[in-house]
């Protein structure tokens, strides 16, 4: 199941960062406070609207008496930047320049000006004075140390203090979009710190944008701390300005919806010397991105790096030195498109490091523990343990994954549960005959994680119950699952997926010989899709589960589905008379276990019809694979 590598025209999605520290910002920054707006007129959140009088000044421009409205004065006088009006004070709204400021500006009043009635205006202003790190280096005299933890930093700044409430009196970036600002900050002496604030703007170089207890700021890395720019993080846009702007220029969906591993792919050649690169056949699902010109080929679950667009092996980049596995070309990704691999199909061994796949040489991620496999596949290296057919999982008692082939128990010790107390070990719990494999230990009566037992007074895993129904799609043939089809929608798939030539149909084209289950939405003219897959009748008992895989194959035109259920037919008509169980409007491009509980639904001890529903309108592929119908006991 290879992670797709293309993306068409990125989906619109604003970049909104906030930051949730508050400010003391220069005189007029103040929210005003909105009292009553027959009197007072509106505010907008940038200034007042309303009728707010202006105070009589002196020819240096101070104030000279309170500001007053309708002949009441505010006694005793209002403090500074705040505004009398009909007698009492509140806070002085905020400058509003339009949103004409340029990068570094700040929209302020004018120095001696009333801030209840000043025309404001974009002002650059600040210090010349640089901006420290301190991890390991103490701050020069007069600056307080500022980090993201105090005992053992990995990103720390020098923030001057004393700015008191004006961010004019901190230093100006020497580069970059962010801001001056002053605050308070953790561990400063509440004279006001300064700082970058990089809620809406870029860091200067080297320097990175990072959380520090609820406010965005640029802040100077440690030794071995990676910018989030060399890796998917999750978020649009990355940590660093000049990075972040190089990459979403050529790709906008890296900032407009998510920084994602093809972004993070480009950054080698973009950002030069910004992150390590993994080379040809490397680690890009554990480590860092691939170097220029290799793609990171993925599911989630393993990896490597290599050249895709190949014709033939002597396209790709020689084998590594270790291992026999030769280099070749296949049509593993999307639709056919090719990538190089290297190729274990019939034996040969793996470079030092990686492992085989059964055809192919990666680099695997983390192993996930001791999971059910009873309701998910096992990782890349697990095997289910299990007390029936391990592929179809017939009617077994119990069931857990398990890593094989240890030697001791200090092999077992990945990813434990965090419940329950019992061991690991290593043998052949189950007395299977097999080899020996990692398990919990429960035989001298330690408790098991949540969810467990303790089987055969022995070994952790997880009950199981009767399978009700099932289907992998590795038969390539959805009438051998007794499936049933609904076009409704009747559209044309476009002719870059027109091999999904019903509603839906079962193909390995995708997923790289991993047969599912495909509908698409991409259609000719574009339209929405209205696609049923209806599995056979099926009779649940008072406690059953219905569990599955699925993912879209696209993630800039993401498919989503609804799963529902009838109790009469088969009909779309019976199915829509139901409440849905469940409404995935997007879902991710990884595969993602659903279960749902078919007895808390109000569905139990009865036969009934589920059907898998694609609603996408211009989406691209959505895939289902692995459906399970499971009696739990």
């Amino acid at each position: 199941m290879i992670e797709l590598i293309h993306r068409a025209a990125p989906l619109a999605a604003p970049l909104a960062v906030v930051g949730l520290l508050t400010l003391v910002g220069c005189p007029g920054d103040d929210v005003p406070i909105d009292t009553d707006a027959a009197s007072m007129g509106t505010t907008n959140g940038d200034s007042a609207t309303g009728t707010i009088p202006t105070a009589t000044l002196d020819d240096t421009g101070s104030d000279t008496t309170p500001a007053t409205e309708t002949g009441v004065e505010c006694m005793p006088a209002c403090d500074a930047n705040e505004c009398c009006i009909s007698g009492s004070c509140f806070n002085a709204p905020q400058p509003d320049c339009g949103g004409a400021c340029a990068p570094g500006e700040m929209c302020l009043c004018p120095p001696g000006s009333d801030p209840c009635d000043c025309i404001a205006e974009c002002i650059s202003c600040g210090v010349d004075s640089p901006i420290d790190p301190c991890i390991d280096v103490e701050c020069p005299a007069g600056s307080v140390c500022v980090a993201d933890d105090a005992e053992a930093p990995t990103v720390a700044v020098c923030a001057m203090q004393g700015c008191g409430d004006d961010p004019c009196a901190c230093p100006l970036p020497a580069s970059g979009t962010a801001v001056n600002a002053c605050g308070s900050l953790p561990g400063d002496d509440g004279s006001g710190s300064c700082f970058l604030d990089c809620t809406d703007g870029t860091c200067p170089d080297q320097m990175l944008c990072r959380d520090i207890e609820g406010q965005l700021m640029c802040v100077w890395p440690g030794d071995d701390v990676l910018s989030d720019c060399c890796g998917p993080n999750g978020t649009p846009g990355c940590d660093v300005g000049s990075c972040q702007d190089a990459v979403c220029g050529a790709d906008e969906f890296c900032c407009d919806t998510e920084w994602d591993q093809l972004c993070a792919d480009a950054t080698p050649s973009l950002c030069p010397g910004l992150c390590p690169a993994e080379g040809p056949w490397g680690d890009c699902i554990n480590g860092f991105p691939c170097d220029a010109g290799l793609t990171c080929i993925s599911n989630g679950q393993f990896g490597w790096c290599a050249s895709i667009g190949c014709m033939d092996p002597g396209d790709c980049e020689a084998a590594p030195p270790t291992g026999d596995a030769m280099a070749g070309c296949e049509p593993i990704l999307e639709m056919g498109e090719t990538a190089c691999v290297l190729d274990c199909s019939t034996g040969e061994s793996c470079p030092d490091g990686m492992v085989c796949t059964g055809d192919f040489c990666v680099w695997q991620g983390p192993v996930q523990g001791y999971g059910n496999c009873g309701l998910s596949p096992c990782a890349l290296g697990e095997d289910c343990l299990v007390d029936g057919d391990p592929k179809m999982m017939i009617d077994p008692t119990w069931a857990v994954c398990s890593v094989p082939g240890c030697a001791d128990a200090t092999a077992c010790d990945y990813l434990l549960p965090a419940t329950g107390d019992a061991p690991v070990a290593c043998a052949d719990p189950a007395g299977m005959g097999g080899p020996n494999t990692c398990y919990l230990d429960c035989a001298g009566g330690q408790t098991c994680p949540d969810g467990m037992g303790c089987t055969d007074g022995s070994f952790c895993a997880w009950p199981q119950g009767p399978t009700l129904f099932s289907d992998d799609f590795e038969s390539g043939d959805l009438t051998t699952g007794g499936w049933t089809l609904a076009d409704v929608d009747m559209q044309t798939p476009d002719i870059d997926v027109d091999f999904v030539d019903a509603a839906w149909v079962v193909s390995d084209l995708v997923d790289g010989g991993n047969f599912a289950a495909i509908s698409t939405s991409y259609y000719d003219p574009v339209g929405q899709s209205d696609d049923w897959l209806i599995s056979p009748q099926i009779a649940i008992g008072p406690n059953a589960r219905v569990t599955w895989v699925s993912r879209s194959a696209n993630g800039d035109f993401p498919d989503g589905f609804e799963v529902r259920i009838s109790t009469a037919t088969n009909a779309t008509a019976d199915f829509l008379a139901n409440p849905e169980l469940l409404s995935v409007p997007v879902e991710a491009v990884a595969y993602t276990l659903h279960v749902l509980d078919l007895a808390a639904a109000g569905y139990a001890d009865q036969p009934i019809y589920l059907a898998w529903r694609n609603v996408t309108d211009n989406g691209e592929l959505l895939l289902v694979d692995d459906v399970f119908v499971i009696e739990l006991p």
